[in-house]
């Protein structure tokens, strides 16, 4: 109440607090100033879900942004689980769910495996930036990218929106040795440009 914080935003405080009683590297970086406790409370969580990971961590969020260290905490972790259980864990994890506001909206929240929300969201994106550039030429009122992404979702819900029209809705990276014994060895990059790590078998299944 004091300092008009959620009470969430008060539990990941505090929890990021005890955290760094044994992170003291981290610890007398948010003391001095130089990291935030946002900043903290990622290479925190990095730290406890990658052990010995909190010294790239803390150069990174010395020298970056805080979006790049989210990014780098994500691939860090991402690439201590197995790509198979990888997968399933994304399979349980979609979900999606709608509600009417107060304005009578339907509004929408949801979560997709990235060999098909990738694909999703390129299209709505390229769609959108369509319907921008050719409301700009004739002189449509001006109205906000994320208008512009509403209608490309509904455009492309009703099987009228194209999508991109000279690249690929997505892309996959994979050796050619793990592809072809159905298994990645170390150093072998098998993942999705812009969506991480996947199994060789996923790569098999997409390719077709």
């Amino acid at each position: 109440r004091a300092s008009g914080t959620s009470t969430g935003e008060a539990k990941t405080a505090l929890a990021t607090t005890l955290a760094l009683e044994d992170m003291p590297d981290t610890q007398a970086a948010v003391s001095s100033g130089e990291l935030s406790l946002e900043q903290a409370t990622v290479v925190a969580e990095t730290e406890a879900a990658c052990p010995g990971s909190e010294g790239a961590m803390l150069e990174a969020a010395r020298t970056g942004s805080l979006r790049s260290l989210k990014d780098k905490a994500r691939q860090t972790q991402l690439a201590e689980i197995d790509p198979e259980e990888l997968g399933r864990r994304r399979q349980r994890a979609r979900t999606f769910r709608h509600w009417t506001d107060h304005l009578g909206m339907v509004g929408f929240a949801g979560a997709l495996p990235p060999e098909v929300g990738l694909p999703l969201v390129n299209r709505v994106d390229a769609e959108a930036d369509r319907l921008r550039r050719h409301a700009r030429r004739h002189g449509g009122a001006p109205e906000s990218w994320h208008n512009h992404a509403a209608d490309a979702l509904v455009q492309l819900a009703s099987g009228s929106g194209q999508g991109k029209a000279r690249s690929a809705d997505l892309v996959i990276v994979c050796d050619l040795g793990a592809y072809r014994r159905g298994h990645v060895h170390p150093g072998e990059p098998v993942h999705l440009i812009g969506g991480g790590p996947i199994p060789v078998s996923l790569v098999k299944e997409l390719a077709q």
